[in-house]
């Protein structure tokens, strides 16, 4: 099959049989072709015409008599959601992606468009209506209606992961421990995507926000984020949607995340699902490839081996979680502590200076602190 889509408004196809032998007799199919339908303002009816150029045998003789054609009628649909830009009935990364393509005027934006995509009500397209569809996509925000129209029953953000286009494989998704969390990848097949949503299930005590997610490779500010985690069955799955600045290359897509609490209570984290988009209308729901990290605990409780007095000072030998902050404090009773010093643990076993003041006797403790806080004594 060879086909001519050059002309706005025609679509020239030439068919040919595989095999070379002539089509049976009836009704037979030869070929389907889908229609990308433009949004919209109102529902519009139109048709589809058909004209047959020619007709020839297996010697190549024309048939010029029997021949026929029908008109086909065709109703295009006005959309039902705000941002629902390729028309499945779903806000996904595709829609995302698509706005972005009309910000930069890759796409042709017509006046009815902002009313449709204008999901943060700024009277415009603009990248806010971006990030609002990566939002709704991880459940963020709800799922809005356009005015006049009629909401599908059972439809909503969260069949962006269950409603797609086709399925494929990732090429090899993995995802592998890092020093203070995991890298998940989702190998060349999905090389060239722009969007993307990640599922991923892991322990509860685990905290994943934002700014525990960056994409590997990406140029400085090049990927916009949303992540959201939801707890159920007293486990915790978080969706991670991305809309990359620029294509991915041809290894794909890499995220590392690094949780911002928990990960030291350890705990088990699987990658359960990767849907990408290319063109923004073709939402693959990849397949994965069944893979479950086991975090073990690390020790909360600091190791202290006592405090060592030299010729040089006294020491404190101790051992914390990796990248985390402890306040150092010493009292005389017990009851009174004094911070004389802050301290970032890196999972070895370390002596730290003690600044005694002339005090020959006391105690010590950690206390492993959170903001301005500390939450353990040790």
């Amino acid at each position: 099959m060879l086909a001519n889509a050059d002309k706005p408004g025609e679509i020239r196809i030439t068919l040919s049989s595989a095999s070379g032998k002539t089509l049976p007799g009836g009704i037979a199919d030869l070929a389907d072709i889908s229609f990308r339908a433009r949004s919209v303002p109102n529902t519009v009816q139109t048709q589809i015409r058909v004209a047959i150029e020619d007709i020839s045998d297996a010697r190549g003789r024309a048939h010029t008599f029997g021949n026929g054609n029908a008109v086909a009628p065709v109703e295009i649909r006005r959309r039902t959601y705000v941002g629902d830009n390729n028309g499945n009935d779903l806000i996904d990364v595709g829609d995302a992606y698509l706005i972005q393509r009309k910000l930069v005027r890759l796409d042709l934006t017509e006046p009815w468009d902002v009313v449709q995509n204008d999901l943060n009500a700024s009277d415009s397209i603009d990248s806010g209506d971006v990030t609002s569809v990566l939002r709704i996509v991880v459940d963020l925000d709800p799922i809005q209606t356009l005015a006049g129209a009629n909401s599908v029953p059972g439809f909503g953000p969260s069949a962006a992961l269950s409603r797609v286009v086709g399925s494929g494989p990732l090429g090899g998704t993995s995802v592998e421990k890092r020093s203070t969390g995991f890298r998940i990848a989702s190998g060349s097949a999905q090389g060239k995507a722009r969007a993307g949503v990640v599922t991923l299930r892991h322990s509860p005590a685990w905290v994943i926000t934002q700014k525990s997610v960056s994409i590997v490779g990406q140029v400085s500010g090049g990927a916009l984020l949303s992540v959201a985690t939801h707890i159920r069955d007293a486990k915790a799955y978080t969706r991670i949607s991305y809309l990359l600045s620029q294509e991915s290359g041809a290894d794909g897509v890499s995220l590392e995340i690094q949780p911002d609490q928990g990960l030291e209570l350890g705990g088990l984290v699987s990658l359960l699902q990767w849907s990408y988009s290319k063109s923004g209308f073709d939402l693959i729901n990849a397949t994965v490839e069944p893979t479950e990290l086991d975090f073990p605990v690390v020790p909360s409780l600091v190791e202290s081996l006592g405090v060592i007095k030299t010729s040089s000072g006294m020491y404190l030998n101790l051992r914390g979680i990796p990248n985390t902050d402890y306040s150092i404090q010493s009292s005389m009773d017990l009851n009174s502590w004094l911070e004389i010093q802050r301290h970032t643990a890196n999972g070895e076993l370390q002596q730290l200076p003690i600044k005694s003041d002339g005090q020959e006797a006391g105690f010590y403790r950690s206390v492993r602190v959170v903001g301005n806080q500390g939450i353990s004594n040790k």
